[in-house]
């Protein structure tokens, strides 16, 4: 109600009400959907008349979220990319500063993989990548961490105010679940299966 008052005293005549808030339609199934509102006002002697103009913004919707994903996200592996990681990081890092908290990273590059996509080809290596990312997500649960890949075959996670020694039992964890997939690399000088350096 304020803001159709502030709005009818105001010079201007026609405004998007969407710049304000984030308004939601109701489809006759019941289903919510984005609407840009756009609210006009004609002054007619003492009386003020007021026309909303709604309009469906839910291809709007869709490609900006698109945005957003395509945007924080690796495409190879669907976990967050470098910008994310420099985003989020940044953010913890203040966080943590002004709160006296503590960070723990852990860099995880896979061992010996350009012999890895030599091998196999780039197609297998892209797998692999694939299969690492998924092991890390599924390894590291907690919302407030963050697990991204930071390019090529390279790897970080983020722990926000991580217990003591939770660092090295999740680094533990990676390897074992990593030796527990049993990726056959016949190229490593390493090992015979797919290993990591955390």
């Amino acid at each position: 109600e304020s803001y159709f008052r502030a709005f009818s005293n105001s010079p201007i005549n026609s405004r998007p009400m969407h710049a304000r808030a984030s308004v939601m339609g109701l489809r006759r199934d019941g289903s919510e959907f984005p609407l840009e509102v756009t609210i006009a006002k004609i002054n007619l002697g003492q009386t003020t008349e007021m026309t909303a103009i709604l309009r469906d913004i839910s291809e709007r919707a869709r490609l900006v979220e698109e945005l957003k994903v395509a945007a924080t996200t690796d495409p190879l592996t669907g976990i967050a990319n470098r910008r994310q990681w420099d985003i989020t990081m940044e953010r913890e890092w203040e966080r943590a500063r002004r709160h006296q908290g503590v960070l723990a990273v852990l860099m995880i590059d896979v061992d010996e993989f350009k012999s890895y996509n030599d091998h196999f080809g780039h197609g297998k290596g892209d797998q692999c990548l694939q299969r690492v990312a998924a092991l890390l997500q599924e390894t590291e649960r907690r919302r407030t961490n963050l697990v991204a890949r930071y390019g090529g075959e390279e790897f970080v996670i983020l722990l926000c105010a991580p217990q003591p020694g939770e660092a090295e039992r999740l680094a533990e964890q990676i390897h074992q679940g990593l030796e527990a997939l049993q990726i056959p690399h016949p190229a490593s000088r390493v090992a015979a299966t797919l290993t990591v350096s955390i």
